[in-house]
């Protein structure tokens, strides 16, 4: 009986060594899937969103069909990012979004096909709004607000004026941040 019962123990023991080397295998050697792999323009806009101030929204604009400047709104973005430090940054966005002047042209002369162009538009600046989310900047979507101390750090009163504690203002433009950092101020009214 005495026998059988260090058997059994060894047995066990014997199982527990196995089962921690190969956890052990198999968290240093293994491919980690979950992972996110950070792309360089998720990179590049968050360490630089500040510097974007006064340019989030007109992109927005743009993606919901409301801003007709739309080669300017690209033409901005696109100078802009030039002046960054982050050659990946660059690069990467100067492939997505820097050859905004052909999008909707065709053909040796490059007439202009405003639907397509149109669309393109869009579809460039929804990609480039699904950059600002992966890299943590937000729009807020409030309609209205209830004026409260430190208002007036996220949002202007149209026309002017300060924003008053305990009065509802109605939400002209929403205002965007990065973390607890205003980067576009909104406007109220």
């Amino acid at each position: 009986m005495l026998f059988f019962g260090s058997s059994v123990i060894m047995l066990l023991l014997g199982m527990a060594i196995g089962a921690g080397v190969a956890s052990l295998f198999f968290i240093l050697f293994r491919k980690d899937k979950t992972k996110s792999k950070v792309n360089p323009i998720q990179t590049g806009l968050r360490e630089n969103a500040a510097s974007f101030a006064g340019m989030y929204e007109p992109v927005f604009a743009v993606c919901v069909g409301k801003n007709q400047k739309q080669e300017d709104v690209f033409a901005a973005w696109n100078a802009h990012v030039t002046g960054c430090e982050d050659e990946a940054f660059k690069l990467l966005f100067a492939k997505e979004f820097g050859d905004y002047e052909k999008w909707g042209k065709k053909g040796k002369k490059q007439k202009l096909n405003e639907k397509k162009a149109d669309k393109i538009y869009k579809k460039k600046a929804a990609k480039l709004v699904k950059y600002f989310t992966k890299a943590g900047i937000r729009r807020e979507t409030e309609t209205f607000i209830v004026g409260k101390e430190g208002d007036d750090v996220m949002y202007e009163l149209a026309g002017g004026g300060q924003i008053q504690p305990g009065v509802t203002y109605e939400v002209l433009a929403p205002y965007w941040r990065y973390g607890d950092t205003v980067l576009d101020k909104g406007a109220v009214r």
